[in-house]
């Protein structure tokens, strides 16, 4: 069942996308470099912007690079929602904003799961010193498309060379996995965001399947939920 492409009235969607640390640039995924600039209309409307703590988590103005010209205020509502469904979540986890870590030079993957009726996950593994790998992993007790709630699982270990090996493969695999055409419309979010060398990169899926030609996304992101042990995903990925 294909789901409804209302932005007022579903998630939103985004293909994936590589930003610069540099200030007004950002590098698609096709080598084409384009400014950060907010495109409005003066006559459009603009939703109230979300609070800064959520604002943070992405770069302000990406939207602009996705969403054709709007004069009702298209691209602001996107990344409000975006912002908002996304950045909401990893709060209530006490999750990090990766794209704040890119003045350090820092190098993380996270993939995080917004389930439509269960609860959300998010699977970080970061080096934290040189050839020093960690893996944090929370879920939540709300569901993914709604209310976080509180903290349900918490874990956070050290990673054994082979382990962080796997998740960066993973990573790899995630950001060369042919883009999605489409989404569902009971399903899950699926999100990978990786800092590394000064660039953040952004990937975002609607319940990727093999037969949906998305295996290849679907078994990178398989992968932090495997490190991550069982009992992370209180039922089966979907």
């Amino acid at each position: 069942m294909r789901r409804d492409q209302n932005l007022s009235t579903r998630p939103s969607r985004l293909r994936g996308f590589i930003l610069s640390a540099r200030p007004m640039a950002s590098k698609l995924g096709s080598g084409l470099l384009v400014g950060l600039v907010p495109l409005v209309s003066s006559c459009a409307w603009v939703p109230p912007r979300p609070p800064m703590e959520l604002a943070s988590y992405f770069p302000p103005g990406f939207s602009d690079t996705h969403m054709p010209p709007a004069p009702s205020g298209g691209r602001a509502r996107f990344e409000r929602e975006l912002v908002e469904s996304y950045g909401a979540q990893l709060k209530a986890m006490g999750e990090p904003s990766l794209w704040e870590m890119a003045p350090k030079a820092a190098t993380a993957f996270r993939f995080t799961w917004l389930p439509w009726r269960d609860n959300p996950i998010s699977i970080r593994v970061e080096e934290r010193r040189r050839g020093e790998w960690w893996l944090v992993a929370t879920r939540l007790t709300g569901v993914g498309w709604g209310t976080p709630g509180s903290v349900a699982d918490h874990r956070e270990r050290r990673l054994t060379a082979e382990e962080a090996t796997r998740a960066w493969r993973a990573m790899d695999d995630a950001e060369h996995a042919p883009a999605q055409t489409d989404g569902g419309l009971d399903g899950a979010q699926w999100l990978m965001e990786r800092m590394r060398g000064k660039q953040y990169l952004f990937l975002e899926r609607w319940s990727p399947e093999v037969e949906d030609g998305q295996g290849a996304y679907r078994r990178a992101c398989e992968v932090f939920v495997d490190l991550a042990g069982p009992g992370m995903v209180m039922r089966e990925l979907y």
